[in-house]
């Protein structure tokens, strides 16, 4: 594919605004939910300068030392490509704004449009963009502001799923040693390969020591977790099943434990999606009754990611209670 110049220096005013537009579409925000506009502009549709900008290049500040493209053009968009569905949905979407504020729209716009609704095939990438748990995105960005709780400490992440949330500790945090883990084979193997993949992008040199584990809630011992050493552990989205929470209880007790010596045990950190409120109290009552002392915590106060922040969700700090060795 050609190069396509970059968008002439007037269009820089435009560029928060595209931005804001590139980071959603990337995390296959919901159209419903997309933001089309910052808080303070006034609502409009995108211009044809913007449509086409949308769908090509545009000068962005070099916070990855490169040139990037926005939309459906980017590089890792091409590579990975997110959903059909989501990409036609959202040129339709960019066309139709000009449409109905009868503007003109670019000729190429149409092409690339016409073209994906002529496909009828997924991407053949094994690859694409995923959304993530809401619980993980609220950690994370609660992580950031909160970033001396990690720096320098060993970190157990229990349930790490796709590596969100320990992808952004380790690249902004600074944990000595950050451990992922998880017990089925599949998300291993899509966890180290995503990890492999986002620090090879980043052209990170040094940074923290990341280690993927096998960690089977039912069958590990307290001492094979002390064996670890973990300053602080964390979880997302782990309170959905009784069943599981029960799992998840006994784990923390053995994890919780002070090791031998009198030194003191970790604390962990945990965020809930509160969905069903009857699962949720259940959790509630096993950890009083496990002696696993709880604390709220206040939700991060900045917005980093796209997620429903009107769904309800909590921070537990956890820690063992004194009486408990």
């Amino acid at each position: 594919m050609a190069a396509t110049p970059a968008v002439a220096d007037d269009s820089r005013e435009e560029q928060p605004v595209l931005r804001l537009v590139q980071a959603q579409f990337m995390a296959m925000v919901p159209l419903r939910f997309f933001r089309w506009k910052l808080p303070i502009e006034q609502v409009q549709p995108p211009t044809p300068s913007q449509a086409r900008t949308l769908l090509h290049h545009v000068s962005l500040p070099n916070c990855w030392g490169v040139r990037t493209s926005v939309t459906v053009h980017h590089p890792l968009i091409m590579r990975y490509p997110t959903s059909l569905s989501h990409r036609q949905a959202f040129l339709k979407h960019i066309i139709q704004q000009c449409e109905d504020a009868g503007q003109e729209v670019c000729d190429e716009l149409y092409e690339v449009y016409t073209s994906l609704l002529v496909s009828t095939l997924e991407p053949t990438s094994p690859c694409c963009y995923k959304t993530y748990t809401l619980a993980g995105l609220c950690l994370a960005e609660w992580a950031v502001e909160h970033s001396a709780l990690f720096e320098q400490k060993t970190v157990l992440e229990l349930g790490s799923g796709m590596g969100l949330t320990g992808l952004v500790i380790s690249s902004c945090c600074s944990p000595a040693h950050y451990i992922y883990s998880d017990c089925h084979p599949n998300v291993l193997a899509n966890l180290w390969e995503n990890l492999v993949l986002n620090c090879k992008l980043r052209e990170e040199g040094g940074g923290s020591k990341m280690s993927v584990m096998c960690l089977d809630w039912a069958s590990v011992t307290q001492e094979e977790l002390q064996s670890l050493a973990p300053d602080v552990i964390i979880a997302s989205d782990v309170v959905f099943d009784n069943e599981l929470v029960e799992y998840f209880v006994l784990l923390l007790l053995k994890a919780l434990r002070p090791p031998p010596g009198g030194r003191n045990g970790p604390v962990a950190y945990v965020a809930s999606t509160i969905r069903n409120q009857d699962t949720y109290d259940f959790y509630v009552r096993k950890l009083e009754e496990a002696g696993i002392c709880s604390e709220d915590l206040s939700l991060g106060s900045t917005a980093v990611f796209f997620y429903d922040r009107q769904q309800t969700m909590k921070i537990h700090k956890l820690c063992i209670s004194n009486k408990i060795r």
